[in-house]
């Protein structure tokens, strides 16, 4: 059958418009209904010609696709034709047609596509803000508004309208793992100026933690600014006006927004979601506050970051210029703003650290489990539990893994519009579990909330849901390039840079100055913390927020990955921890029990013993 095939959106409404060929069954004999009840077998006479006329074949086609949008998915039919009117008998999914899908195809679905055969992309800062593989809904919901940074590029006259192109990724996807597409996307030109740009250069160290020296992704920047727009004079305007802004009332603004959208307007969405009866509604609810959340959040999130590089580029080229050594500009840049105060992170590891004292008999609350001691520190009036209570109030909205919405935060959730839909569909019966829903992609969700059963998305799941912890333990090296793009976790041989018989030594950024000789804890993610003694060097290959209640027992902190104004440097320098950062490879490197001595006037680490 031939139909009107506009789109591949089963909204459209399809009609079959002809019969294109017709494949007649060779069987010898037909079962007929007896008109007294019962069956009979006789011998097909005549088996080159239709038992159907071509008027019913369009029929039952027609028929067909309605059913087809009905369920959303392939039906196998069952139906039956008397006296010219059409019965329909049964129909179920097509549970085996395309149902293969392979590992290769679930762990890479959500891939950025690959414009060319050499294509260049980093984990550094994204891998501390989505640490691991992030969930199939949190790629979705952060990365699906591609417009923002295009309307950006046209106030600055780097774009046109004709330059917008959904299917550019604004980030690099590899293994549901976020990354900076250094050669293509939105940020393509984010680095281009490098190294020429003094600004360009304060960004690379906020976000890379050292210069960049690999020569394909030098070439990559100089090609960049060679195919390039030159901006309009108004778009030279804007742009500076943007730095400006962005240098001066960043935070402010960020401050004024809360007070408004949060304290003055009383924006909840979950509020908003209550007020709907069912999934299919509070799914088109989240939809419509989209934007609303996105644009708030960008619009404060750029300006603060962008000023806090370019501040931190400000204060070294002051330091510079009066000073002849170049060699103590790094320690004393790390001396001064280690003297900053009110750093609301910090509080976080300030205030557990307190929570700890303040606990009378540390003995017995030892012995509790987690349940029990949550329980005690809940609903305690010591002063032990009014610490723990404030802090929840102050800091519970963060967490580990704070941006991806399957993972819960210390209190309620990050996005806990995601929750509550999940739970909603979960009691209509549309998902087995809450957890299922952040192993679903938006489409998958809007299919089941509008009433599709395709039990090819639960196969899908049940894949995912199998392949996800082995997604969330691949980490990459600083520059991935290529269309293929390996993990390094693929290759377990490793040659570690040896001095002597026994001696390892790396290099890396110092954050946070001082030298300290100890025992070396190895935790390639949080899952391994609870390895760490008093006194350890933590070598991780990122941290975020989540990490906080551990930062009070290091003596030493050394990252694989991460920039000058990342969560780990920023407490570090409020702890006066020494600190390394962008020591690619350290996790290999080194063993837990090492004895190393970190030293951030070498600029190193160096197994000792």
């Amino acid at each position: 059958m031939s139909t009107n095939i506009e789109s591949n959106s089963l909204s459209k409404r399809r009609h079959i418009i002809g019969i294109e060929s017709k494949v007649i069954g060779k069987k010898n004999t037909l079962i007929r209904l007896l008109e007294n009840g019962g069956t009979v077998e006789e011998e097909v006479i005549d088996n080159n010609n239709c038992c159907i006329s071509d008027e019913d074949l369009l029929r039952l086609g027609d028929i067909g696709l309605q059913i087809h949008k009905h369920y959303g998915n392939a039906r196998d039919i069952e139906w039956g034709l008397k006296g010219g009117q059409i019965f329909m008998l049964q129909s179920r999914p097509v549970t085996n047609l395309d149902n293969s899908y392979t590992d290769y195809e679930i762990m890479h679905e959500l891939d950025t596509a690959h414009p060319t055969e050499f294509e260049i992309y980093s984990r550094s800062h994204w891998g501390e803000n989505f640490p691991g593989a992030s969930s199939w809904i949190c790629l979705q919901w952060f990365w699906a508004n591609k417009n923002d940074f295009i309307r950006q590029g046209i106030a600055f006259g780097m774009n046109i309208e004709e330059d917008y192109n959904p299917f550019m990724e604004k980030m690099a996807i590899q293994y549901n793992q976020v990354m900076w597409n250094m050669s293509g996307g939105v940020f393509a030109d984010f680095f281009a100026d490098y190294p020429e740009s003094k600004q360009t250069q304060a960004v690379v160290l906020a976000m890379f933690g050292h210069h960049i020296d690999d020569k394909d992704v030098l070439q990559m920047f100089k090609q960049k600014r060679l195919d390039r727009k030159n901006p309009t004079f108004r778009g030279k305007i804007n742009r500076l006006y943007d730095l400006i802004h962005s240098l001066l009332f960043g935070p402010k603004n960020l401050i004024k927004t809360k007070e408004e959208t949060i304290e003055k307007n009383r924006y909840d969405l979950v509020d908003i979601l209550k007020q709907k009866s069912n999934s299919k509604d509070i799914f088109n609810t989240i939809l419509d506050n989209r934007f609303f959340i996105y644009n708030t959040a960008l619009k404060n999130h750029g300006p603060c970051s962008m000023g806090s590089s370019m501040k931190g580029g400000i204060l070294k080229a002051v330091l510079a210029s009066g000073s002849d050594n170049s060699d103590n500009i790094e320690s004393d840049y790390n001396l001064m703003i280690s003297s900053a105060t009110n750093v609301i992170s910090a509080e976080v590891p300030n205030i557990l650290r307190e929570i700890a004292k303040s606990i009378k008999d540390k003995q017995w609350f030892r012995q509790l489990s987690d349940e029990e001691a949550l329980q005690v520190l809940t609903t305690g009036s010591d002063e032990s539990s009014q610490k723990f209570r404030y802090f929840i109030e102050r800091h519970g909205h963060r967490g580990y893994r704070e941006l991806d919405p399957m993972y819960k935060p210390w209190k309620g959730n990050p996005l806990p519009c995601f929750w509550y839909l999940a739970q909603q569909m979960t009691n209509e019966g549309l998902i087995p579990s809450v957890d299922t829903f952040f192993y679903l992609t938006i489409t998958e969700v809007e299919a089941l909330c509008n009433g599709q059963r395709d039990p090819l998305i639960f196969s899908r799941v049940r894949q995912r849901r199998r392949l996800y912890p082995r997604m969330d333990k691949y980490k990459f090296e600083e520059f991935i390039k290529g269309p293929e793009m390996k993990p390094r976790n693929f290759e377990d041989r490793i040659i570690l840079p040896v001095l002597t018989s026994g001696m390892v030594q790396m290099t890396g950024t110092p954050v946070s100055n001082g030298s300290v000789k100890a025992r070396v804890c190895v935790s390639e993610d949080i899952t391994e913390a609870d390895n760490i003694q008093p006194g350890d060097i933590l070598i991780t290959y990122s941290t975020d927020i989540g990490w906080s209640p551990y930062f009070p027992l290091l003596s030493g902190i050394i990252t694989e990955i991460g920039g000058t104004i990342s969560h780990g440097a920023v407490i570090a320098r409020e702890y006066g921890i020494p600190s390394l950062i962008a020591v690619e490879g350290a996790c290999r490197a080194f063993r837990t029990g090492d004895i190393c001595l970190l030293d951030t006037k070498t600029q190193t680490i160096t197994k000792v013993e």
